[in-house]
């Protein structure tokens, strides 16, 4: 790696910065909770129908009444181990979440279906393996931040883009849904938002209007 690029790699803006910090909450927050949600979802919905069962289980014989228990104890352990890891996602501050929270496989290999880039289980073993120098199977926030930088000031197109390339689509397309100009241009609407342009341009119409209308000429009645 040449001394260029190992200068360049701890060095971003601070809007790239947050940028970058926003994508990996996405990344280690946003989209794991989606899941555990969809997962509490369907066990809400067995131990509903378990529930509905138990109301008949005076005329179901004394095995399957055990088999109901034992099913509604199992799924009552999986909701409160799925209620435990989503309280644990959102634990602690945010220098907290960055030092203790990693890219999952699982989720990359979501999101880039979602992105419409489909790729097989041995391809995000390999994308997670290409950045992942803890080598404890997932991606970390150090581990992040510089493979985005490499990849920026790569002048020798060596290095392993395929993150690289998640990071800059989920930028703007935050709800990982692969319509990447939909998503594009609400960006581009929410930096004129947060610019203050629209309001600007707003009041800048209303003052156009007010001095027009005290320039007009008024006719002298008859």
């Amino acid at each position: 790696m040449s001394e260029e690029i190992m200068a360049a790699e701890d060095h971003e803006s601070l809007e790239e910065h947050m940028q970058l910090q926003r994508v990996f909450r996405i990344l280690t927050i946003d989209v794991p909770d989606k899941r555990l949600a969809r997962k509490l979802q369907v066990v809400e919905a067995k131990l509903a129908e378990l529930y509905h069962a138990s109301l008949s289980d005076s005329v179901v014989d004394a095995k399957t009444r055990d088999r109901h228990h034992r099913e509604g104890k199992r799924l009552e352990e999986c909701k409160a181990a799925y209620l435990a890891e989503r309280h644990k996602l959102h634990a602690g501050g945010q220098d907290d979440r960055l030092a203790t929270h990693r890219i999952s496989k699982d989720v990359l290999a979501e999101v880039l279906e979602r992105l419409g880039m489909p790729v097989s289980a041995a391809e995000v073993e390999d994308m997670v393996w290409e950045v992942n120098d803890g080598l404890d199977g997932a991606v970390s926030w150090d581990e992040y931040k510089r493979s985005f930088l490499r990849c920026k000031h790569d002048k020798t197109y060596l290095e392993p883009t395929l993150l690289f390339h998640i990071t800059c689509f989920v930028m703007y397309d935050r709800d990982c849904s692969g319509k990447y100009v939909e998503a594009l241009e609400r960006r581009r609407i929410d930096q004129i938002d947060q610019l203050g342009v629209w309001g600007k341009l707003g009041a800048a119409k209303r003052h156009a209007k007010a001095a027009a209308t005290l320039s007009t000429p008024v006719k002298p009645p008859v």
